[in-house]
């Protein structure tokens, strides 16, 4: 999936848009953020266990290459990145429906088999249950740590 993720206390959140939409930016500002580690700015795994799913970090890194960090959290939060904003940050709660269509627009795989793309898919609905979707607009000069403390 084309997004970014960071972890911090053991959870993950997922920061989804195509190009342009912020990841980078988003990671760049939340590595700063005490106790935040950058899982990916590009493409992160979502993987999925017995009792939850976990976002893990990958060698594939768009413009932002923070120091050696291999890591994973706990899927928390899944924020898609809508451009900037008059408030430090601006949240708006989405249905899923509206979710399922925006994580179809940012969907990327290198596979050409449709059964192993729709098991992806599968995968990436099944995560998406019971989850918070949020639209993010924030301010480029929040602080890193504000950010942080409004997003976990």
């Amino acid at each position: 999936m084309h997004a970014a993720s960071a972890v911090k206390d053991g959870v993950a959140h997922l920061f989804v848009g195509p190009s342009g939409a912020g990841k980078t930016t988003i990671s760049r500002r939340l590595a700063r953020a005490p106790g935040v580690k950058i899982l990916s700015d590009e493409l992160p795994i979502l993987r999925s266990t017995p009792s939850s799913f976990t976002l893990h970090s990958t060698p594939f890194w768009g413009e932002f290459r923070p120091p050696e960090h291999n890591g994973r959290g706990r899927l928390g939060k899944i924020f898609f990145l809508a451009g900037g904003s008059r408030s430090a940050v601006a949240l708006k709660d989405l249905a899923v429906g509206e979710a399922q269509k925006r994580l179809l627009r940012c969907l990327v795989s290198f596979e050409r088999s449709v059964e192993t793309v729709s098991k992806g898919w599968d995968l990436l609905l099944r995560a998406l249950e019971g989850r918070a979707f949020h639209e993010l607009r924030w301010r480029l000069d929040t602080p890193a740590a504000d950010l942080a403390r409004r997003l976990w």
